[in-house]
């Protein structure tokens, strides 16, 4: 058997069942599986057209999408606009979604999230200090 749509699996199904009202469903399975097609597929299509969804669209699974809305707009401004203490984890635990929606919102909102940088030594001293610690660190490795 071909290939064939889902949705023309459905109408054969049930066109077949209007012509044959009489045959129970493992009678209907048993037809349609000698064609080839999948025993579950049947029986789910099956149950859709004697519950009455048969005509509507199957919705699909999983969580619905988290919106970004006026409020949580501002609110992501405020919390990352030109700050450098806010990470995607403690912002996405604030607005209770994940850390790729946050960096998402960021996006969209063009706000460029700044990272804490750590900031070398600049005096005389210090700069001493690590240059030494550089050399042992080489004598040691040698």
């Amino acid at each position: 058997m071909e290939v064939i749509k889902h949705e023309q699996h459905r109408t054969l199904v049930r066109n077949f069942m209007q012509l044959n009202p009489h045959l129970e469903n493992k009678d209907i399975v048993s037809h349609f599986v000698l064609q080839g097609m999948l025993s579950r597929t049947v029986r789910n299509i099956i149950k859709r057209i004697r519950d009455g969804k048969d005509d509507k669209k199957m919705t699909g699974g999983g969580k619905s999408p988290a919106i970004m809305t006026e409020r949580i707009k501002d609110k992501m401004i405020d919390l990352f606009d030109g700050k450098t203490n806010v990470s995607y984890r403690k912002a996405a635990r604030i607005f209770n979604v994940s850390r790729q929606v946050i960096k998402k919102w960021l996006n969209n909102l063009d706000i460029k999230r700044i990272k804490r940088r750590k900031i070398p030594a600049s005096n005389a001293k210090t700069e001493k200090e690590t240059e030494n610690h550089f050399k042992q660190d080489l004598k040691n490795r040698i």
